[in-house]
């Protein structure tokens, strides 16, 4: 007999996460919304995280466990999507914490306004004078979708959200999206939104310090997600979002940018192998054209075109610069 539908369902990607996963499901399911489906995807974790997870199902009946090969954070949510059975769905990384009104606050906004994806803010965030705010179908294409998710203007990010569920995901593809995960996944999870709300409160306790961050040591194949994501976000975005030349150009070079800054600073084997890999990236086709491009269309002193001028002509001087300014913040 099938189980009945829940109201939310709640995802949890780990991997490697024995220190802080507990923690995070605590969290969860200290929820003021009791009707609340936990998954947690173990994705090949090779600590003591597939042990936690089953302990923490077999003590609470709605806590769900899938174990699998290491995929990445894409992999792991979209595992969790399709086992799941709810009307709304969201995911907490197994890093961090959410507050106990969360996903009620989100739900009731979302069935008081029949929204189809609802929004919360990061604890210790930047306040703002309203305390909701609803974006209809055309407000939402241009300040999220164009601005954010086709320019790169903000993080497209997947864990501050609750969606409501009417997706098919066995037709999302199967990918190796490690980073830029929560980007691939919301090139889908925005198509054919008719109602977005935002509600300006902190509710989602993000750890930026995660050791287990993809962003925090250097990896071989950053380069290879980085050309993976530009190709799948052309494939998706051209057809259902009629993506620009020009948007596409601005998210190239604004990821690449970041790119650079955190090539800048993270872990390294060598001086000399931060150098090639960002010389690496100044010579990827698609930054190229995207800067071509771009130099054409805007002027010289636009923050894009002048970062990338001086990048290019200077990029030993802009890698000490940035790495000096980094650690003097820290």
């Amino acid at each position: 007999m099938k189980s009945p539908r829940c109201s939310v369902a709640v995802i949890i990607p780990a991997y490697n996460a024995e220190r802080t996963l507990e923690r995070t499901v605590q969290s969860v399911l200290s929820q003021t919304l009791k009707d609340i489906q936990v998954i947690i995807v173990d994705d090949g974790s090779s600590d003591g995280t597939a042990a936690i997870a089953d302990g923490l199902a077999g003590n609470h009946d709605h806590v769900k466990v899938i174990h699998q090969q290491n995929g990445g954070g894409y992999a792991a949510r979209l595992a969790g999507l399709r086992v799941m059975n709810a009307s709304y769905f969201g995911f907490v990384d197994a890093d961090d914490v959410i507050e106990p009104r969360m996903f009620e606050t989100l739900l009731d906004y979302a069935k008081l306004y029949n929204l189809d994806i609802v929004q919360c803010g990061i604890v210790g965030g930047n306040g703002n004078n309203q305390v909701f705010e609803f974006l209809d179908e055309n407000d939402f294409k241009d300040r999220i979708v164009r601005k954010v998710l086709l320019q790169g203007g903000g993080a497209a990010l997947v864990w501050d959200k609750l969606y409501r569920n009417q997706y098919q995901f066995d037709k999302f593809a199967d990918a190796d999206f490690v980073q830029w995960d929560d980007h691939a996944l919301n090139l889908y999870f925005f198509q054919n939104v008719r109602a977005y709300g935002i509600v300006h409160r902190g509710f989602y306790d993000y750890n930026t310090r995660s050791e287990t961050s993809v962003t925090r040591k250097y990896n071989k194949l950053t380069l290879h997600w980085y050309r993976e994501i530009i190709e799948w976000r052309r494939h998706i975005a051209i057809v259902s979002y009629k993506m620009s030349e020009y948007d596409d150009a601005v998210w190239i070079t604004r990821t690449a940018r970041n790119l650079f800054v955190m090539m800048s600073c993270v872990e390294f084997p060598s001086w000399d192998k931060r150098c090639d890999s960002v010389c690496q990236l100044f010579s990827e086709p698609a930054v190229r054209c995207a800067y071509t491009y771009l130099s054409r269309m805007l002027p010289i002193w636009n923050k894009y075109i002048i970062f990338w001028y001086i990048a290019a002509k200077f990029p030993r001087s802009m890698i000490v610069l940035i790495h000096f300014l980094k650690k003097l913040k820290a």
